[in-house]
């Protein structure tokens, strides 16, 4: 198969989607972006995507995804929102009740190609790593257990041949624009505090695992789900198979930015299980042909990781 001529991404303005757009646009692609930007923002979007491709709106709106989705042989559903167990309500809507929307106006608009992102926290603590994707699933968190939610969803629609599906398990995805995300994730929290001259802070010995994934191999998965042959139903890992204890990052971190004289500072863990991440492979080299190719210590060597580094000020 080959890349569809046009792609829909929702979530489109935010750290994934601003990188796939940009991909797709080098390769021909025409890319439409449907975000409400209250997590992505303009200025993460591709210089070189045309004026009135991105298309504000809510993933709940069926009415603005089914225009929105018009003449899109493929769909790549990136949008969703952090489930605060304080606060719970809008994140779990937009990741489950804005996921049903989406795949309703796919199968209404008969898109052939959808592509999925759902996330590590789907395994919580359901055995010691890798995960293999025929793990059960073992959320520990409510992001993750809307996570599992987002799957079902997709997954059903699929089998009832609506349309073909890949759901990737998106594992630790680092990378520049991450921090402006609402999530901005371990590794640019380590970067802002060794860039303002403190001690990274790890929970604990900082013993616990993270597989962390550059977005260039991130992008490069979703690209072979969007042009791969495959079933009604694929469901793959994304990330590189080696875990990374989250002392180490921090070390790794503070030599990347040029102190090696800040050491990470342990604190004390927040309460609940503490989850070690890493992927099992195997099936996505095998169904998918995806490999990654940017190793840990690569990626933080990368020109862009030097200050000013953009994954740890905007």
């Amino acid at each position: 198969m080959t890349l569809p001529s046009r792609v829909l991404i929702t979530g489109g303005a935010g750290f994934l989607g601003a990188h796939l757009s940009r991909r797709l646009l080098e390769l021909g692609v025409e890319v439409r972006l449907f975000d409400d930007l209250s997590g992505g923002r303009e200025s993460n979007l591709p210089p070189g995507l045309p004026p009135g491709r991105l298309l504000r709106g809510d993933v709940r709106d069926e009415v603005a995804l089914a225009s929105a989705m018009e003449g899109c042989p493929a769909v790549v559903h990136l949008a969703d929102r952090p489930v605060p167990a304080g606060s719970p309500t809008e994140g779990m809507d937009v990741n489950v009740q804005g996921t049903l929307a989406v795949m309703r106006a796919c199968r209404a608009a008969k898109v052939a190609r959808v592509v999925h992102a759902s996330a590590c926290s789907v395994y919580g603590t359901s055995g010691s790593p890798p995960m293999a994707e025929t793990r059960p699933p073992g959320p520990v968190t409510l992001t993750g257990a809307s996570k599992v939610g987002g799957e079902a969803i997709v997954r059903a629609f699929a089998e009832e041949g609506a349309f073909q599906a890949v759901a990737l398990r998106f594992f630790h995805v680092y990378g520049p624009g991450r921090v402006t995300s609402p999530t901005p994730g371990v590794l640019a929290l380590f970067g802002r505090e060794v860039a303002e001259g403190r001690p990274p802070q790890v929970h604990g010995a900082g013993e616990i695992t993270r597989d962390f994934v550059h977005v260039e191999d991130a992008v490069n998965a979703m690209r072979l789900s969007l042009e791969r042959r495959v079933g009604n139903w694929t469901l793959a890992n994304v990330g590189t198979g080696v875990g990374t204890p989250l002392r180490a990052a921090a070390e790794a971190v503070a030599t990347a930015l040029g102190r090696v004289d800040i050491e990470p500072e342990s604190v004390a863990a927040p309460p609940g299980p503490a989850v070690s991440a890493v992927a099992d492979m195997r099936y996505a080299r095998s169904a998918l042909g995806f490999e990654p190719r940017i190793g840990f210590a690569e990626g933080l060597a990368r020109k862009d990781f030097h200050l000013p580094i953009r994954w740890v000020a905007p």
